[in-house]
């Protein structure tokens, strides 16, 4: 009997074991749900492709923000580099979901996959995209075309099909340069026609009208925040518009005259405006002035990050003012105009492209210049910043994806460029350099001259010299230029030329001629200037 009790308490004891932990873990989930359940969703979430911060837009967000919460790289390393065919003007890439998506001023659309740069596929669109950006919602693409073929059009974004266009009316004439919003599966996007410009509201499944706000000059790209509709105009003015029925709730006139540039963020229940005089600070619910901080025209659309705003004036001037102060930080000059490339914020940096032909990357707490790239061609589109990669395309077509270090050298700049440095006009020349990389990389070679230029030619070996044969047709003083990359994309700086042409073509039968002939060791300066 004290036997069979022993094992019967052996027995009780082992399950009382067992269930304590049991027990245990069913207290912590009950004292610690929610907890549990956070954990859990941030692993999920972690292991992902959602953790990305994409840019599905111009300028990343509904609110126009310019802030991307990715890494952003140190070098101006190319990653990839990819060639359009025609300008990519100051239509602004998307980056979602490992694609790339954008367009060029004649009738190509292009997809490319982020990492390679490899097409994926493009669509041809009569008029092509001059400067309204793509976004990207539940997989379409939406975007406004030129003026040849004014629309507004919705791709598949796997395949590139059109899925539906809408037309805008006539008259013919007037590119859409607005940017569409998707908002609660509406598309918000200005348009100068019917004149002088309207707001349309369309389903962004059908393109069917859902309103149109009319008589607004030429409206800009919108930002949309708590169910109303943010923008500038040609009139000077910021509206502010219902987005279920696109009444005017309230609008603000901006200083300025001749030439209309208002871009508007929104950034801590502020709205930022980069005008014709300077940046505006308004109260996003009435539209009243909080500060204002002058400084002349604001081409570009202002970016926010960490209580900063950061913009860049025609000029080339870049500035750092306090959000809620409109006090300056810093200031920085970049001695290139910044006509159109609006500054994207990532990871404690700031990036942009100029007129001029450079890409930067500035030090967005002190403003000092971290890198810049020369494209060899003006820069009119805003940089896009996702997965710790930077998107921006050219003037000149390439479209450049910089992406971390790397061990590859740049090719030594040439020394000089051997050739005549005064000519007749209407006569071949001939000039040559050449130049050498560091890690035996073939060589890209690109001239440039006042009247003309070459694409890259190559590829040639390294020390290999380069010839081009030249014809000159204005009487004035050239600056002839070579720059060379090597197949990593990393370049050298330009070497340049003076070569002059006279201001007065010769003519063999003048005066002048026939008295110089018979003095044929005299007068070397009026010979030079004859090109005699």
């Amino acid at each position: 009997m004290k036997k069979k009790g022993l094992v019967i308490g052996i027995i009780v004891l082992l399950v009382g074991i067992s269930i304590m932990p049991l027990v245990s873990s069913l207290s912590v989930v009950n004292n610690n749900v929610n907890n549990f359940i956070e954990k859990e969703i941030q692993t999920t979430v972690s292991s992902t492709d959602d953790d990305i911060d994409w840019w599905p837009m111009f300028h990343h967000d509904l609110n126009r923000s310019g802030y991307s919460t990715s890494t952003g790289p140190e070098t101006n390393n190319v990653l990839w580099a990819f060639q359009a065919e025609g300008k990519v003007d100051r239509s602004s890439p998307a980056v979602v979901d490992n694609k790339v998506f954008f367009g060029c001023d004649n009738i190509n659309f292009y997809c490319l996959d982020s990492d390679t740069g490899e097409k994926i596929w493009h669509t041809l669109i009569g008029g092509g995209i001059e400067r309204s950006s793509p976004a990207f919602d539940n997989g379409k693409i939406f975007f406004g075309t030129n003026y040849q073929n004014r629309g507004i059009y919705c791709l598949n974004a796997t395949n590139g099909e059109i899925i539906w266009r809408y037309q805008t009316p006539p008259p013919q004439g007037g590119t859409i340069e607005a940017s569409p919003a998707i908002y609660e599966g509406k598309v918000f996007i200005g348009a100068p026609n019917p004149e002088p410009g309207c707001m349309y509201c369309l389903d962004a499944d059908t393109g069917e009208e859902i309103w149109i706000s009319q008589s607004i000059d030429h409206p800009g790209s919108a930002a949309v925040y708590n169910g109303r509709v943010y923008f500038g105009a040609e009139d000077f003015n910021v509206y502010c518009l219902d987005a279920d029925n696109g009444s005017v709730i309230w609008k603000y006139k901006t200083g300025g005259e001749n030439i209309p540039c208002i871009h508007v963020t929104i950034y801590d229940n502020k709205l930022y405006v980069g005008g014709k005089d300077g940046l505006y600070c308004l109260n996003i619910e009435d539209g009243s002035l909080i500060w204002k901080y002058p400084t002349g025209l604001i081409y570009t659309t202002p970016c926010c990050a960490n209580g900063n705003v950061y913009f860049i004036r025609f000029n080339g001037s870049v500035y750092c003012v306090d959000a809620n102060s409109g006090e300056k930080i810093w200031d920085l000059k970049i001695y290139s105009y910044a006509w159109y490339s609006s500054p994207a914020y990532a990871d404690g940096k700031i990036y942009f492209g100029s007129v001029g032909g450079m890409i930067y990357c500035v030090d967005a707490d002190s403003g000092e210049k971290i890198w810049d790239f020369n494209p060899v061609s003006g820069v009119w589109c805003s940089p896009a910043i996702a997965d710790g990669k930077v998107y921006i395309g050219c003037r000149s077509g390439e479209f450049l994806c910089f992406d971390g270090e790397s061990d590859n050298n740049p090719p030594q700049t040439p020394d000089k460029i051997n050739g005549p440095t005064s000519c007749k006009l209407d006569v071949e020349y001939t000039y040559h350099t050449s130049t050498y990389d560091p890690d035996g990389d073939q060589l890209y070679y690109k001239w440039d001259w006042e009247d003309g230029g070459t694409d890259w030619l190559g590829p040639f070996n390294s020390n290999e010299t380069v010839e081009i044969n030249i014809t000159f047709y204005y009487n004035t003083i050239y600056t002839l230029r070579v720059i060379v990359k090597d197949s990593n994309h990393a370049r050298s700086d330009w070497t340049e030329l003076e070569v002059r042409v006279p201001r007065y073509k010769t003519i063999p039968s003048s005066l002048i001629s026939r008295f110089l002939e018979q003095f044929p060791n005299s007068f070397p300066m009026i010979r030079q200037l004859l090109g005699l």
